[in-house]
């Protein structure tokens, strides 16, 4: 019996790392690096990332109407609430 179990064991090791590679990434675009620069943020789940990440993706403009710490601060409490993001793909339009 105990052969069976490793081999099932093996066997879903290997599934679970194929799955793992599989997994889906942004594109290599302007947009899809921003996306994977959020993703990164709210992963990390700190003030430092969050503040990196507005002052990388917002326009002069936009943080002369709100700055920066309290842009971070907003999408840092919306991390502590969603936890990290997923990405799956990227919607066409049509």
């Amino acid at each position: 019996m105990k052969p069976r179990y490793a081999t099932a064991l093996a066997l879903f090791l290997c599934l679970v790392s194929t799955l793992r590679a599989a997994t889906p990434s942004p594109p290599d675009t302007p947009a899809g690096r921003r996306i994977q620069a959020l993703l990164g943020a709210f992963e990390a789940r700190t003030a430092e990332a969050m503040e990196a990440f507005v002052a990388g993706n917002f326009s002069a403009d936009a943080l002369k109407e709100s700055p920066a710490s309290q842009r971070a601060g907003r999408l840092l409490g919306m991390a502590g609430e969603t936890g990290p993001l997923e990405f799956h793909r990227v919607v066409r339009r049509t």
